[in-house]
């Protein structure tokens, strides 16, 4: 996959809800801040993008294409991939825990942490589509 196809394709698709988001703020009369970020959308979009490297990484054994990756390369990569979603889903998972209408979990701190795990896949995400790039045919 191009680079060009995995941040439209990819990154686009998995950016949807933080741009749906945005537009529905800019739209809004009367502005209320607290709707322009939700940690939920970027847990989406870390999870999209880790699935994305498993679909590439597992359609590479699967074609059984010759590669300059290795094998010990693809499980490290396909390993830091689970190891996000699984963090990932642990965060959604104490998102929906409601109580009292409000999360039982600091709201900022699942924010910071949804960030910051959004940003960690989207540069995993980038070695791995680098990292198949270097395909020899």
């Amino acid at each position: 996959m191009k680079k060009s196809r995995w941040l439209y394709y990819t990154v686009g698709v998995a950016a949807l809800p933080i741009i749906v988001r945005i537009i529905v703020f800019i739209l809004m009369t009367h502005k209320d801040w607290a709707v322009l970020v939700n940690a939920v959308d970027f847990v989406f979009f870390g999870l999209t993008l880790n699935l994305s490297n498993m679909n590439e990484l597992n359609s590479l054994r699967l074609k059984g294409r010759k590669t300059t990756i290795s094998e010990d390369e693809k499980e490290k990569l396909s390993a830091w991939s689970i190891g996000a979603i699984v963090v990932l889903c642990i965060i959604l998972g104490f998102l929906y825990v409601p109580h009292g209408g409000q999360t039982e979990f600091n709201p900022t701190a699942m924010l910071i942490a949804s960030i910051s795990l959004a940003i960690a896949s989207f540069f995993l995400s980038f070695r791995v589509i680098n990292k198949i790039n270097t395909i020899e045919v």
